[in-house]
């Protein structure tokens, strides 16, 4: 039933740019019920928690009832055995295991199963092509990298690597900004992708050393992209600058 679900969220995911406000709300509702339905049966934490609070999961209809949820806060999870906030019969040691950055106290590891985390990662490939981004472009990440980025790496990656879709490549962001430059310039993408900070103290660099070439978007996320920040960047890269924000939690808001 959950891994239904997963394929009718893809279903839907191409749809919903072009539907009306009503199905939309109806997707939302329908995947409440079934998320609540999924823990209540499914996970010792969430059961206990309904149990406290006095509510069964039928009294979740639609996502104005979930102020009758009690509020969970993230220490609350920490202190909890894995084994209570994992979904019965899943195992983590085959969960994607995300780590945090930590940025608002202390770091948190989210867990997905493999299947579920490449759903959620055409929502991030879907807000790509509504900026422009084509199956067939060659991607640049300036990212920190490192070993949590390699263990991610499966068969539909490195498949999707040599079939030229959504190709992807890293430039590791801590190198000198004259290292970054040339790393891009050698790899001739049609996307750069990074943080704005990195990208921005790249820019000066990249002055004149992508025109002419394929480069058509830059694109960055992982913190704030103020107005100074995207000035350089499309002043250097010559190419407009656009933000993505997101979180471990759902891949991108």
């Amino acid at each position: 039933m959950f891994r239904y679900e997963l394929l009718h969220t893809l279903w839907k995911l191409w749809k919903h740019p072009r539907a009306v406000r009503k199905d939309i709300v109806s997707f939302q509702n329908r995947k409440l019920r079934h998320l609540i339905r999924h823990a209540y049966d499914n996970v010792t934490y969430y059961r206990n928690l309904f149990d406290r609070a006095g509510i069964k999961p039928a009294d979740i209809r639609t996502v104005d009832d979930l102020h009758m949820i009690p509020i969970t806060e993230k220490n609350e999870l920490r202190a909890c055995a894995t084994e209570d906030i994992l979904a019965r019969g899943t195992y983590s040691d085959r969960l994607a295991a995300l780590v945090t950055s930590g940025s608002s106290g202390r770091p948190f590891i989210v867990r997905r199963g493999r299947f579920e985390d490449h759903v959620i990662n055409m929502f991030r490939i879907r807000a790509l092509r509504q900026y422009g981004v084509r199956t067939r472009d060659r991607g640049a990440m300036v990212h920190l990298g490192g070993v949590e980025g390699e263990k991610r790496e499966t068969f539909l990656t490195h498949l999707r690597q040599a079939l030229c879709v959504y190709r992807s490549y890293s430039v590791k962001c801590l190198q000198p900004a004259h290292v970054i430059c040339d790393s891009l310039e050698a790899m001739n993408p049609d996307v750069i992708a990074g943080y704005p900070s990195s990208l921005a103290h790249v820019a000066p660099l990249a002055q004149g050393r992508f025109s002419g070439k394929k480069l058509r978007h830059v694109v960055c996320g992982g913190e704030s992209l103020d107005e100074v920040k995207r000035h350089a960047i499309e002043q250097g890269f010559g190419v407009r600058a656009f933000d993505i924000f997101g979180a471990h939690e759902c891949n991108v808001v």
